[in-house]
């Protein structure tokens, strides 16, 4: 995107997550807000899809079994602590069959042990093949109506995107074929002299490769440098800076005495290891650089996130507080502005699955942000 530096407000659409969309009908209604915006004169910037595009069909039905027995199994202790239904489950996935069957997985790149479940349920009732048929259909559904926006339209890798290598080829292929550019690593991108864009994308981190390591902290170096003199940036990234889905005592408590229902992922307070990378570059920014994060992923509505939590509290548009504390003693201070240790506090926008909306940045650089009614 090129830089112009004699407009003074940006107008930028988003989508989140459209993994839970099936079916032509169920997708339009969805993005129909952002076709009025765009029908009635909105000249928009560009469209934003952060996070997993169509969902799994079939598969996703067996990731929901295999999670409801996941959660109830202690790998720790080897046992289920709820009842004795668990044996057959045990013997499964410790069996010498499926356990060639996961290896042979994973050195595809299949890393998840839930997917890698839902797999092996699929191929043990003849619906493979079928179900991966299906999950392509239900990605088309949604970058063909993508593709149908006047405005320009990118999308951020999903974590459930890359769950299964046949789902991310068929989601970069199709995308590719509506013209629709898609990002699998952190990008940063300049509106104008005073702002950017950041791009960060779900990516399976592990600490202990020392290339990936360095690679990361060569974007944050690379990316820090960039915006050291702006004064305002959007970042637009899948995971949400929380881990999940575990449910604390308290969380749930909370949820249940308000009289709402319950959600399967709900964030507690430990980052990710990609959102630590995420903070940390918010942490490299000037203190004067005003930073609103946008994530997705959680799926859960922010109401019940705002209940369940004591320290996300989201206003009438969406937006909640975020604090960042020091997060390392061995950072290099010569690298921040803030000092490692003391508060920060950039705007966090949680945006629930299928949920769109519009971003203005104006001339002085305060992000809003307004959530379209379908």
């Amino acid at each position: 995107m090129s830089q112009n530096p004699d407009k003074n407000k940006y107008e930028i659409g988003v989508i989140s997550d459209t993994q839970d969309l099936k079916g032509s009908e169920q997708i339009k209604r969805a993005l129909e807000p952002l076709r009025k915006l765009e029908q009635g004169g909105v000249d928009l910037d560009m469209i934003v899809h952060i996070g997993d595009v169509g969902g799994t069909g079939i598969i996703s039905k067996y990731v929901r079994e295999g999670k409801g027995l996941e959660v109830r199994y202690d790998k720790e202790s080897q046992e289920d602590k709820l009842s004795e239904e668990m044996e057959d489950y045990k013997k499964l996935i410790n069996s010498s069959e499926y356990q060639e069957f996961s290896k042979e997985l994973k050195i595809k790149g299949v890393e998840q042990d839930i997917v890698i479940y839902a797999l092996w349920r699929a191929k043990q009732e003849k619906k493979y093949q079928e179900s991966l048929e299906d999950m392509r259909r239900w990605v088309e559904d949604v970058v063909k109506q993508l593709g149908e926006f006047k405005s320009e339209v990118k999308h951020i890798v999903g974590n459930a995107d890359r769950a299964i290598p046949e789902k991310l080829e068929a989601v970069q292929t199709l995308l590719k074929e509506q013209n629709i550019e898609t990002y699998d690593k952190p990008i940063h991108l300049d509106l104008d002299k005073k702002k950017s864009l950041v791009f960060w994308p779900s990516i399976n981190v592990n600490e202990k490769d020392d290339k990936q390591m360095q690679e990361l902290n060569n974007t944050m170096d690379e990316f820090a440098e960039k915006m050291k003199d702006k004064e305002s940036v959007l970042i637009f990234a899948h995971e949400t800076p929380f881990k999940g889905p575990k449910k604390p005592g308290v969380y749930q408590t909370r949820v249940e005495d308000a009289g709402l229902p319950g959600s399967e992922r709900v964030p507690y307070k430990q980052f990710l290891p990609i959102s630590k990378y995420i903070l940390e570059l918010c942490r490299r920014l000037p203190a004067k650089t005003k930073i609103a994060l946008t994530c997705g992923h959680m799926h859960a509505p922010r109401e019940i996130i705002g209940v369940g939590t004591q320290y996300l509290k989201f206003n009438e548009e969406g937006k909640a507080k975020l604090r960042l504390f020091g997060l390392d003693k061995t950072i290099n201070k010569e690298k921040y502005e803030t000092i490692p240790g003391q508060k920060r506090t950039v705007d966090l926008y949680y945006l629930p699955a299928g949920e769109v909306g519009k971003f203005e940045i104006d001339d002085d650089g305060n992000t809003t942000y307004q959530k379209l009614e379908q």
